[in-house]
């Protein structure tokens, strides 16, 4: 195995190893992360490796860096979306044979805002 696949393998692994951290609320949040110096040298690892992985926890918005203060746990948000309410549409099916929607095409068709898509007239 190559330094860089070790060195992606372990900023996976660190990647991993604090999301289960923070999963099981070792950080609490708003809490503030080991600094990059701190993780470096507890796990012996390069600055890069430990950078890389924050950068993997901060794009899954587990935690948010501030600047000249480190690194943060964020507040996840779990809460479902609230369904839609009905629609409130007062539309009615109608009958739309061929001849209709071949008119409409051909009426639109001179129109400058629409894009013609199709053979020129």
């Amino acid at each position: 195995m190559t330094t860089r696949q070790q060195d992606a393998y372990l900023h996976e692994q660190l990647a991993r190893e604090l999301s289960q951290q923070i999963a099981d609320g070792v950080y609490a949040v708003g809490e503030k992360l080991p600094s990059i110096r701190k993780l470096c040298a507890q796990r012996r690892i390069s600055v890069a490796t430990a950078m890389q992985a924050l950068s993997i926890l901060e794009s899954r918005g587990m935690i948010e860096a501030r600047p000249k203060s480190g690194y943060f746990i964020k507040q996840r948000h779990y809460g479902r979306v609230p369904e839609p309410g009905p629609s409130l549409s007062d539309l009615r099916p109608q009958t739309v044979g061929d001849s209709d929607i071949v008119a409409q095409v051909f009426r639109q068709a001179g129109e400058a805002d629409k894009v013609p898509l199709g053979a020129v007239a």
